[in-house]
């Protein structure tokens, strides 16, 4: 992926909390991980993507970053069920502007949601992951981009 890429997600990261919550969060910088080092917390929702471009796209959080989110949209409801719903959105949000820079041919998944671990999530061997760190509010949280153009 190429720097101009990666911004896409990071401007569409920064778009959705600023919406969200009229905070801004903070981007750390992006870095490639390894297939067994990557990044997870209590929540994470996972969009496939097919087309002229292949891979995934995952958004984790943990569930307390998770739970200020639905407080900030006047959300009582702090279920599981809640929560799953609310990262589901959120990687949905995210890959879904990114489609409105990719077109037509950047086809995304509907989301997967998962909480704990994400042992059997793999990304594309022959892809390295970029990691892009964000931090709102004191939290932290990750979104994962392993995605290749064919």
């Amino acid at each position: 992926m190429t720097e101009d890429q990666i911004k896409v997600f990071i401007d569409a990261t920064i778009h959705y909390f600023e919406q969200i919550t009229r905070q801004s969060a903070k981007i750390g910088a992006p870095y490639l991980s390894t297939h067994e080092d990557l990044e997870h917390y209590d929540y994470s929702g996972l969009i496939t993507i097919a087309g002229k471009y292949t891979g995934c796209i995952y958004f984790t959080a943990p569930r307390p970053l998770l739970k200020h989110l639905l407080v900030s949209m006047g959300e009582d409801n702090h279920t599981d069920e809640n929560l799953l719903d609310m990262i589901g959105e959120i990687a949905n949000t995210l890959s879904g502007n990114a489609r409105i820079h990719y077109g037509m041919d950047f086809i995304i998944s509907v989301p997967i949601t998962m909480k704990g671990r994400l042992d059997n999530v793999r990304p594309p061997s022959d892809l390295l992951p970029y990691v892009i760190p964000i931090s709102w509010n004191a939290y932290r949280s990750s979104l994962v981009i392993c995605i290749a153009n064919d």
